[in-house]
């Protein structure tokens, strides 16, 4: 009998191999996939919907091959063909919005927000736009940066608040959703920008300042640096996540720089979010045609950061040095009379009103970020960098 070559013993383990089964490379996961597609494989193989390929599966895929009569170095030749380029790249969640229906028009987008008790308008716009760049990062319409914005919500026990956020994933890609990443670790956080769609910071109150600070630099990355558990190289993966949070405290940002990124609605006492069925195709399909078709903004402008950071204010964390400077002075409204002071000089007016208080660097850093957060900004004279305040009397 002839001895096969190894390209004619390559050819027969191929042609068994896409005979019997549909591999994938899922790109988001960053694992292969198989499924079986010869209704004649043992009971050990019988699954006719993609799963993980596992260590077992792929044991039992070569001792149907050798079943099957084919000689020669099986075990090696099954794995580097699975592993070759020849196996299909896919990602899921890209998939799932080139396959979408064309938008018919109706606005589900703002329907499916105003269910969550306490909603504003604001509320609505800044959330759309935290969809609409959720969407636009899945399409990968930008290499630069991430989704930068986190919606959270802060409610009650029961409030349904986390099923809400979990629910805004198909059930296909419930897969791609996270309730829990830790912060500190960074393979643990890597792994998560890059093999989910939506990761859920629950219980963000627990996270410390210093972790918020960190949440900051996580959110703007567009690309992983990453090594596999068991691999030998650091390889580059597309941040694939967008954030999304949950707390039952009212005042859960430490980080006042960091206030801008958070679209943050506050549900009543007793409320409750609805769960109704979501037109998932349409709802996506509406998105999809907002950043593709009408080239509608997923980001924010400056002016739309500081409206954010102001809105924001009733969410941070208050300290003494910030309750002593809402006690000396505040932002002026319109037409109201105001007096344009240097941080040295608010600081001396704080100070008299509070000895101890320091007027050194690091109490200029903490005011020009207070008075930010309060939407009070500077602007340039011949005297330096004044800010236009309204002094509140003893």
């Amino acid at each position: 009998m002839k001895k096969l070559s190894l390209a004619e013993q390559v050819a027969i383990i191929e042609g068994f191999l896409s005979d019997n089964f549909v591999f994938r490379n899922n790109d988001v996961r960053d694992i292969i996939e198989f499924k079986v597609v010869h209704p004649e494989m043992n009971e050990n193989l019988t699954n006719t919907e993609f799963e993980p390929l596992t260590e077992k599966a792929e044991n039992s895929i070569i001792l149907e091959a050798i079943k099957a009569g084919i000689e020669g170095k099986v075990a090696d030749f099954v794995s580097r063909i699975i592993r070759s380029m020849s196996t299909k790249s896919f990602n899921p969640l890209l998939n799932y919005l080139k396959s979408l229906p064309t938008w018919d028009g109706v606005d589900r987008v703002t329907e499916l927000l105003r269910r969550i008790p306490g909603i504003t308008e604001d509320n609505v716009v800044f959330a759309h736009r935290w969809l609409r760049s959720t969407v636009a990062h899945w399409y990968g319409l930008d290499k630069i940066y991430g989704n930068q914005l986190v919606l959270m919500l802060i409610g009650d026990q029961g409030s349904h608040k986390g099923t809400f956020l979990k629910q805004l994933l198909p059930e296909h890609l419930q897969l791609y959703y996270l309730d829990h990443v830790n912060l500190t670790n960074k393979h643990d956080t890597d792994m998560a920008l890059a093999n989910c769609g939506l990761v859920n910071l629950d219980e963000f109150d627990r996270y410390t300042a210093s972790q918020q600070g960190t949440l900051k630099y996580i959110i703007t990355k567009a690309d992983v640096n990453a090594r596999k558990i068991y691999g030998k190289s650091i390889t580059m993966r597309p941040r694939m996540a967008s954030f999304v949070a949950t707390t039952n405290v009212v005042r859960p940002l430490k980080d006042k720089t960091g206030s801008r990124r958070f679209v943050i609605v506050k549900i009543p006492t007793g409320a409750i979010i609805p769960e109704q069925p979501i037109e998932y195709d349409q709802l996506y399909a509406q998105l999809l045609h907002e950043v593709c078709e009408l080239n509608l903004p997923y980001w924010l402008t400056a002016d739309e950061n500081k409206h954010l950071q102001i809105l924001n204010r009733e969410f941070c964390e208050t300290d003494d040095f910030t309750m002593m400077l809402n006690a000396c002075f505040r932002k002026p409204e319109e037409g109201e009379q105001a007096c344009e002071m240097s941080s040295l000089e608010m600081l001396t007016v704080v100070q008299k009103k509070y000895p101890s208080v320091k007027i050194d660097h690091k109490s200029q850093s903490m005011l020009g970020i207070n008075l930010s957060s309060m939407g009070i900004t500077s602007h340039r004279t011949k005297r330096g960098n004044l800010y236009t305040v309204v002094q509140i009397a003893a």
